[in-house]
């Protein structure tokens, strides 16, 4: 599995990260969107997440954001997995990892181009 890395950067400083993840040839996972506390606010995270999206050729990308960022990442086209959905391996592990992880809830979402 190879990553997709991409730094963002304002008048020569870098101010945020975004990666796809390989899954198998046909669905990644879009994570690791991070800005720093103070660019956040500009755009950063939006500008990050259209120029994976962009640059993708997946036709399924996951995504387990933090449940109050749900709202960011359907505004993307991301919607919730549904129940009868088959969970790839290096997904549901993740998203035990981050529940088990994290204090604050995560939630999984699925974006699918066709």
């Amino acid at each position: 599995m190879e990553d997709f890395i991409v730094v963002a950067t304002l008048e020569g400083v870098k101010v945020g990260i975004g990666r796809l993840v390989a899954v198998d040839a046909n669905s990644a996972e879009l994570g690791g969107i991070y800005v720093l506390p103070p660019y956040r606010g500009q755009q950063v995270a939006r500008a990050l997440v259209n120029f994976l999206l962009g640059a993708s050729h997946y036709r399924r990308l996951y995504c387990v954001p933090f449940a109050h960022l749900d709202g960011f990442y359907r505004g993307f086209g991301f919607e919730p997995v549904p129940n009868d959905h088959a969970i790839p391996d290096s997904i549901a592990r993740k998203l035990q990892w981050c529940q088990c992880k994290y204090a604050s809830a995560v939630t999984l979402l699925v974006r699918n181009v066709e």
